[in-house]
């Protein structure tokens, strides 16, 4: 189960928690990966993500989004990976 999700703690880095992007950032980061190419976005899946992460998020969609096809539920992923994206970026 995922009873243990409510229990996830901020990330520490350092100081305290990451503090939010700017909207200028989270525009820039938005742009940025809107315009990666698919095997640029395939690479990055693979590099920062990896199929076990990968596991772990398709495990999290069918638990908190039940009743939805396999397809919906890869787009579920698909939309947590592009939000791990944008964060990254907006990081650099």
């Amino acid at each position: 189960g995922l009873r243990g999700v409510a229990r996830l703690r901020t990330q520490d880095y350092g100081d305290g928690p990451m503090p939010a992007p700017t909207e200028a950032r989270a525009l820039a980061a938005l742009q940025k990966v809107q315009s990666l190419p698919g095997k640029e976005l395939d690479a990055f899946i693979s590099a920062e993500i990896g199929n076990p992460m990968l596991g772990v998020m398709k495990s999290l969609a069918t638990a908190m989004l039940p009743g939805l096809d396999n397809e919906q539920q890869n787009r579920a992923v698909h939309l947590m990976v592009l939000a791990y994206a944008l964060r990254r970026e907006a990081e650099n």
